[in-house]
């Protein structure tokens, strides 16, 4: 499996135009996480090497909203990350790799609730590609 990783995360700091970390938030609130799935699902593995794979990750934005005008901005960061999966927008392919689909599999919704107010609204997403041999 090639590693994607790296490549997700430069184009969601491009995309999302708020701070993004790798599993972590890299400030208190507006910022967000990017939490790739350790595994590729196989779609399909050839004999003579390389195959069809299923690329996992979500997408957690914290913020602290206001009021009901607050919620909707940051359900609102996500969903245009939605809209650019939607409008087929990808990454930019790692060597030895060739995307056929980009699709959001859940659309942004509220995720978490802290007791200071912050709120964490999450989508996720997955690719499909093929790992040339």
């Amino acid at each position: 499996m090639i590693a994607l990783d790296e490549n997700v995360l430069a184009w969601l700091r491009d995309s999302l135009g708020v701070q993004v970390g790798l599993y972590e938030y890299p400030s208190d609130e507006g910022s967000a996480a990017f939490s790739p799935s350790p595994v590729h699902e196989a779609v399909r593995a050839y004999r003579a090497g390389g195959g069809i794979y299923g690329y996992t990750y979500e997408v957690r934005y914290r913020v602290r909203p206001r009021d009901a005008s607050g919620r909707m901005d940051a359900a609102a960061v996500l969903a245009a990350l939605c809209a650019a999966v939607d409008a087929r927008s990808f990454p930019e392919a790692p060597e030895g790799c060739a995307w056929l689909g980009h699709e959001t599999t859940q659309r942004p919704g509220l995720f978490e609730e802290y007791d200071d107010g912050r709120e964490v609204y999450r989508a996720v997403f997955r690719i499909t590609y093929i790992e040339l041999s």
